[in-house]
């Protein structure tokens, strides 16, 4: 399907597409057929779907032209069609295309039109795009279900109207649940599960002994679905408490495999399928959006394939905005992580020979992270680190996959300075949930995604 083609189907005009094929009209021919009434005449006679073609070329025509109409243009344009945009560039690109809506439209633009702009840049642009089609939701996502509009161009004509008062923010302070990692994926648990002799008694084994490691892991493996239920059903139950009740889960190599392997058997390998064919776009990607080598105290290149994976991961705590938190009674803006907490509360490095029991008395963060010892390209001890104890891990890949399962299977949330960076892997790595609707994502991890599922 051609460009031509592909655009009436889309704006539902396809009936017309024999004319605009025995008149040989081609994409750049499309492009100027507003001007041009006869044409438009003679191609749709009626004048309603005449109308609505004019409104649909109005914008889509202009991506480049408006971009090329500001000094720099041309290299603005050349950026947009390698795919890969520095955060300069893209800053520019969007001030630019939001000048145009404000001066065409005013501040508050229809939510057609701005849809009609993003889809436009997707068509002038496709390495903008992914390969499911919706690389446009990063530049402008609609408001659904409570939620505001997002994406980069709302959020610019966002800021100009507070920053010139065009309109009175009215802040309602909500309090933010907590919220429930698995609402998008079927456990497949039973709700009246019962709670007979056998299982508690199995349970209650298990939470005083830690062999035989044939019986551990068979009885581990019969209470999984149970145990489960039990934590999603007892909310309240500080984490702490859980991990008494169910002592084997961290103490036990190869639990939180097996665990989440019964709940959930399609997403189990995610991790290692997929991550060591995005490693190398990913750092690209970094090398293009900030100085990144820094922040993470790195020298040289890296070498092998291992000390790439290394890298990639830990960049995915630079690559997204950092959390931020509003703290009860406090008014005013809320708390914003700054870049070393957001990278400590993922991915925690220390010297080869920190002493552990030390270092786990004075730590204060509850939910998982990662603990590195040694360099950052090529760390030599690994651990997942959750309520003062520690998960063994045999690589940085094996750490982010073990402590990404443990939200999941202690049904925790994430820690708010690094959320944006476990979104992403639950999101695109995992693939649970998409970003839409409920849990939006950021838009910086929307274009990330898009660049690594660039078509």
């Amino acid at each position: 399907m051609d460009f031509v083609e592909e655009k009436l189907r889309e704006w539902g005009l396809e009936r017309f597409l024999p004319a605009f094929q025995e008149n040989e009209i081609d994409r750049e021919g499309f492009y100027l057929l507003e001007d041009e009434i006869e044409c438009l005449k003679e191609l749709i006679p009626a004048v309603g779907p005449r109308l609505k073609l004019k409104k649909e070329l109005k914008l889509l025509k202009n991506i480049t032209e408006i971009l090329k109409a500001v000094h720099g243009g041309d290299e603005l344009v050349e950026e947009m069609s390698s795919g890969l945009l520095s955060p300069k560039t893209r800053k520019r690109v969007v001030n630019t295309l939001v000048s145009c809506l404000i001066e065409k439209h005013g501040k508050h633009p229809p939510k057609d039109v701005k849809m009609l702009m993003t889809k436009a840049i997707m068509a002038e642009f496709p390495s903008l795009d992914n390969e499911d089609g919706d690389g446009h939701l990063a530049w402008y996502t609609p408001g659904i279900c409570g939620h505001d509009a997002s994406g980069l161009l709302e959020n610019r004509l966002r800021n100009l109207r507070k920053r010139n008062l065009c309109e009175k923010a009215v802040t309602s302070l909500k309090e933010i649940p907590k919220p429930n990692l698995v609402s998008t994926v079927d456990l497949a648990l039973s709700e009246d599960m019962p709670e007979d002799a056998d299982m508690t008694a199995m349970i209650n084994w298990l939470k005083h002994h830690n062999a035989p490691a044939q019986q551990v892991t068979e009885m581990m493996k019969q209470t999984c679905r149970y145990r489960a239920n039990k934590i999603r059903t007892e909310k309240e139950r500080p984490l702490r408490e859980l991990l008494k009740e169910y002592p084997r889960l961290i103490d036990t190599d190869g639990m939180v495999e097996q665990d989440f392997r019964i709940l959930f058997p399609e997403l189990c390998d995610s991790l290692y399928m997929k991550w060591p064919g995005f490693c190398t776009k990913v750092i690209q990607y970094a090398d293009r959006q900030l100085k990144w080598r820094p922040l993470l105290n790195l020298r040289g290149m890296t070498d092998g394939d291992d000390e790439e994976s290394n890298v990639a991961l830990q960049l995915l705590g630079l690559l997204f905005p950092t959390g931020s938190q509003r703290t009860a009674g406090r008014k005013g803006p809320d708390k914003r992580a700054t870049v070393e907490e957001a990278l400590q509360s993922f991915i925690q490095i220390e010297e080869i020979g920190t002493n552990i029991p030390t270092f786990l008395e004075g730590n204060k963060q509850t939910q998982p992270f990662i603990l590195a010892l040694g360099e950052r390209k090529s760390p030599e001890q690994l651990f997942v680190v959750v309520e003062g104890q520690t998960v063994s891990c045999s690589s940085l890949l094996h750490a982010v996959d073990v402590c990404f399962k443990l939200f999941y299977l202690l049904d925790v949330h994430y820690p708010w300075q690094c959320s944006n960076t476990w979104d992403f892997v639950q999101k695109f790595i995992y693939g649970i949930g998409d970003g839409k609707g409920k849990g939006r994502s950021a838009s910086a991890v929307t274009l990330l995604c898009n660049y690594l599922k660039a078509k």
